[in-house]
């Protein structure tokens, strides 16, 4: 893929010699398209554009520079919708259970989007993780990276240090972690042997449970219910009532 083919000719210019992500415009773009087209299994990045009609722009390793109407957060929220076992907000409350409470990644199956420092406007970068192919510094002590990506000729710049887009990169694999664990504990619950002796022993071993995920995406879906209602509640009724709503 070169991405260059699909900037306009204001965007050449302004690109001249390597395109740097945080200074998209979207008459840079020559592409617009609606969200339904996006195919997220070649998606390497979400920029988000202060623009009233094209909020988005993504870059495809397949289809190269398109915007789209969508926020990032609109596009997020409809990937959601297709997991239909765990509600929407365990895509938040699992990182942060694996210890992640800044820059919350956005994992779902081979998706696995890495946020990056909102700039003055506001607007954010994502990047997909397990994309990146090698990345380096454009100058020392510079908070711009060039990053080569998996089946892509060209680089892109992208507004991080090297320390923080590897923290990313590493935080998106304590999820990773996390979830495996998650995943063989539900296993071994729902087994046959589960009773046994030597299971239990097992289960008693991991470090994490499914039962703390609920408990901590139910106490915020009560707090937040309560507060919707403005019914007061101190920490201990939350408690009793999230206990009671497990029984």
């Amino acid at each position: 893929m070169k991405f260059s083919k699909h900037l306009t000719p204001a965007g050449r210019r302004f690109h001249s010699r390597t395109i740097d992500t945080s200074k998209f415009k979207l008459n840079h773009i020559r592409t617009r398209q609606k969200s339904h087209h996006i195919h997220w299994e070649s998606v390497l990045m979400l920029i988000s554009l202060t623009n009233k009609k094209h909020k988005t722009i993504v870059v495809d390793s397949r289809q190269g520079l398109f915007a789209v109407p969508e926020t990032t957060n609109q596009l997020f929220s409809t990937l959601k919708q297709k997991q239909r076992v765990l509600p929407p907000n365990s895509f938040r409350r699992i990182p942060i259970q694996a210890g992640i409470t800044e820059y919350i990644p956005f994992i779902f199956g081979k998706l696995r989007f890495a946020p990056l420092k909102r700039n003055k406007s506001g607007d954010q970068i994502w990047i997909a993780a397990a994309k990146v192919e090698n990345h380096e510094n454009i100058r020392s002590a510079d908070e711009t990276l060039k990053v080569w990506f998996k089946d892509c000729e060209e680089p892109l710049i992208i507004p991080s240090s090297f320390y923080f887009l590897n923290s990313r990169l590493s935080e998106i694999n304590q999820v990773r972690s996390y979830q495996m664990s998650l995943r063989a504990h539900i296993s071994m619950v729902l087994a046959e042997n589960a009773n046994d002796f030597y299971t239990q022993y097992q289960l008693s071993k991991f470090p994490n449970s499914p039962l703390d995920l609920i408990l901590d995406s139910n106490r915020i879906a009560i707090k937040e219910a309560l507060n919707h209602y403005c019914i007061s509640a101190d920490e201990a009724t939350i408690e009793a009532i999230l206990r009671k709503s497990i029984q």
